[in-house]
Formats: structure tokens, sequence, C-alpha cells
């Protein structure tokens, strides 16, 4: 499927939903223009499922939000049923059973925590990144990236770059780079000799480089028939990424991320979500 047909696929489906599901007629607007997958800013709670906290305020939706598309809500309605009903910071059981489904070895403790746009500290403050989803357990933690309908990873292009960004570039992204277990030599050298490099595939780079030992997971969720995000990131990992190291950044799709979370705790939530966003087949 080309990435045409999967996007307006997935925005026709979701316009139906708008339409049948939560009973609006009315298009919300992107830079002026209506469009039938998106809605009133106003009636924005909507894109949240029924019986689901709304998020915090601190939590900082993004200007496109409510946008039925939108991967950041996605990723609330998803995983915010397996935290604790008043404390979203609480992960539940459940969570860390179904990441063990797909490799990643992280076990509930009495000390895990989880949240949403997650921006990590220590020597990362002033980077100004935040994670979709972020889960701690123990010695053990795990960095979400969330795409659904984007085509490929975020880049940015050098002639630009603005100086915030390149202060970022060497004091935080160039460091980590060089001490990354992680990346090979070809992509150490190859950043310095080929700026670009680093510019095409920025969005990759600032998550992978979180995996500075074992006890560290990367893990990108990806819609199964969106065709250029899954191949940009295999096929770096192919190139860049040592192979002692590659149970540690995963690709999961959703499809089977659901099918699985429906076997091992059926809901009618993640019922609910799988008929919004992926009943477009």
């Amino acid at each position: 499927m080309s990435y045409d047909s999967f996007y307006t696929k997935v925005k026709n489906s979701l316009e139906t939903y708008k339409i049948e599901v939560l009973g609006i007629q009315e298009d919300g607007l992107w830079r002026g223009k209506p469009y039938g997958h998106i809605l009133p800013k106003q009636l924005i709670k909507s894109n949240f499922l029924d019986g689901i906290p709304l998020p915090p305020e601190e939590m900082n939706l993004h200007t496109d939000a409510h946008h039925l598309n939108s991967s950041q809500v996605l990723c609330y309605n998803f995983f915010r049923p397996y935290s604790d009903e008043h404390d979203l910071h609480m992960p539940k059981e459940n969570l860390f059973i179904l990441l063990n489904h797909f490799g990643i070895k992280i076990e509930y403790e009495s000390n895990a925590f989880c949240a949403f746009e997650y921006e990590q500290e220590g020597d990362w403050k002033g980077e100004e990144n935040n994670f979709d989803f972020y889960l701690k357990s123990g010695n053990k933690q795990c960095f979400f990236e969330i795409k659904y309908t984007e085509n490929g990873f975020g880049h940015f292009q050098i002639e630009k770059s603005s100086n915030t960004r390149k202060k970022k570039n060497s004091d935080i992204y160039y460091p980590k780079i060089q001490s990354s277990p992680v990346l090979n030599d070809s992509f150490k050298t190859g950043i310095i000799t080929t700026p670009n490099l680093l510019a095409s595939n920025y969005q990759i780079i600032r998550n992978i480089i979180r995996v500075q030992d074992n006890n560290c997971y990367v893990v990108f969720i990806t819609d199964k028939n969106n065709p250029y995000t899954a191949s940009q990131l295999n096929s770096f990992k192919i190139k860049y990424i040592k192979k002692e190291w590659s149970e540690n950044i995963l690709l999961i799709t959703w499809q089977d991320l659901i099918f699985n979370a429906k076997s091992i705790a059926p809901t009618r939530t993640i019922q609910e979500l799988d008929k919004k966003y992926f009943s477009y087949l």
C-alpha cells in the first residue's frame, strides 16, 4: 500500500467515525480549511475515549491534538488505561505483561513510574525534547516514540538550522552519539564527514542515543500499513546499529500491540480504540 493510499483510507475512516460514532457533523480547521477527520477545537474532549480520565493541563497537548489522527492522543488513549485511574504516573502490572511479550525485559516493581510527554533530566537538561510515553521500573527504562499517519521521522535542513539547534547538537547530541555503545563507527564518523546524516535521521537519533546500557529500551510504535516510517527505521538499524543492541531498539506495530493487548486483558476501551483508529481497511 502506498503512503497516499494509506493516509486517505485513515482520514476517510476517521471522518466516518466522527459522524457516525461521535455524532459530530462539523469539520475542524487546519490552516484555515475544513477537513473531515479534524474536530472543531472546542470539541477536542471528544478525541479521548469514553471512560478515560482527560489529560491534565500540564501535559501540554499539541496544537493539532483536535485532529482525530493525532499520534499524541492515540498514545494517551492506548496507554492511559494501563495506569492508575487516579494517578497517571502509577503503571499497572498488566502493562509489563504486555511489554514482556515483545521481548522488553522490564518487570513491575514498587517504584514503577510512567509519564506522558516526558522530558529527560540530568545531563540531558536543555534538550527540550519530550517523549510520547516513558516507563521506569527498578533500574529499567523504556522510551516510546509514537507514530500513526506521519510520513517518516522528523528531520531538519542544515542550511535553516537555528543557533539553538546548533548549540543543542554540539552540547548534547554530538557527545552522546560519540559515547553511544549502540551506534557503529560508520555513523559516528559519518556525522562529521557528512553532516546531513544527522539532519536526515534527527528524530531517530534523538531516541536511539537514550540506550546507554542494557537496562534501557527505545520502542517505536507505528501502523503496519504506514510504509515509509517502518522502512526508514529498519534501514537505519541495518546500517548503523550494532547487532548486539538490536533487542534494545524495537519496532512494534499498533496492530500487533492491540492484538496482544486483547489477548492478555480484553477491555471495552481497547475494542473502541481498535475501532476508532484501525478499522480503515
